[in-house]
């Protein structure tokens, strides 16, 4: 499991913890809003729905019910919850995936990562 100092953002070596703490203190509305902490999600694109789910995680699914209770949605035991659903692979396998990731994009120059942040797809030619 990734752990608390691994970096999630391979490009611009940023932290899991580092998002965490972005999420917990900015609450960004969209997961996209991550770019503003430090720079991830914006370089190769591997890490984009890695930051997705963990912008689910932490904000998404909690959101609702902590409005009420003053702590937005976010409790100690929660974060903690969290972490561990967040089923990222160890450190060595996350970054050859991103190896293997980033070597098929420059073996087809019109892949790009697909909105749905389920990996590469075919994209149209652009004019």
């Amino acid at each position: 499991m990734m752990r608390p100092d691994d970096e999630l953002c391979l490009c611009f070596h940023v932290t899991r913890r580092k998002v965490e703490q972005y999420l917990r203190t900015q609450r960004p509305a969209v997961a996209s809003q991550l770019s503003e902490c430090y720079g991830a999600g914006t370089g190769c694109g591997w890490c984009r729905p890695f930051l997705k789910r963990l912008h689910q995680q932490i904000l998404g699914e909690a959101g609702d019910a902590g409005e009420e209770s003053g702590t937005g949605g976010v409790t100690e035991g929660g974060r903690e919850e969290a972490r561990e659903q967040a089923d990222f692979p160890e450190p060595d396998r996350y970054a050859q995936a991103r190896e293997a990731y980033r070597e098929s994009l420059r073996q087809s120059p019109n892949l790009q990562a697909s909105e749905s942040g389920n990996g590469p797809t075919a994209s149209p030619e652009r004019p």
